[in-house]
């Protein structure tokens, strides 16, 4: 029996399982080779709902970047758009592989910052790192980006991309 390659060499990766842990698989083809991730995220706990009224792009900075000085994985928010008052629109949340590739981001993460932290449907951590990545995403090229963790699709800045 011949099997199909899947289009996507992680994805088929990942369903073929190849004898491996399917994550170890999908991290290794995206670039995390042998990354470890930690699983205490204690040091995390006062980010819970911190994006539960919305964010800014400063407040993405400073969120993403405390995740990755704690879990080495890098996110991304890309919006909508970009225009002389700053990003805006609708956006989502990404991890970003070392090769630059875009993953959807899946899990808790995203629930524990944007969620209530009073409501119990939310839930009580962000689940460990290696949970939050998804499948590579198919995201168009950014137009312009704030050199940090926020990109937008359509940019009206300045010829030169400057915000």
């Amino acid at each position: 029996m011949t099997q199909r390659m899947l289009a996507d060499p992680v994805a088929h990766a990942v369903a073929r399982g190849h004898g491996e842990n399917h994550y170890e698989t999908k991290c290794r083809l995206a670039g995390w080779r042998g990354h470890a991730m930690p699983q205490d995220l204690k040091s995390l706990d006062d980010l819970r709902g911190v994006m539960q009224d919305g964010y800014t792009p400063e407040d993405v900075n400073r969120v993403f970047s405390r995740i990755e000085e704690t879990c080495g994985l890098s996110l991304m928010c890309v919006w909508e758009m970009c225009d002389a008052f700053g990003f805006g629109g609708n956006s989502e949340f990404y991890v970003q592989a070392p090769t630059g590739d875009l993953h959807a981001l899946v899990g808790d993460l995203w629930a524990w910052l944007n969620g209530d932290p009073q409501d119990a449907a939310n839930p009580d951590a962000p689940g460990a790192p290696e949970s939050w990545i998804g499948a590579r995403a198919a995201v168009a090229e950014p137009a312009c980006d704030d050199g940090f963790c926020n990109v937008a699709l359509a940019c009206e800045c300045a010829p030169d991309g400057s915000l």
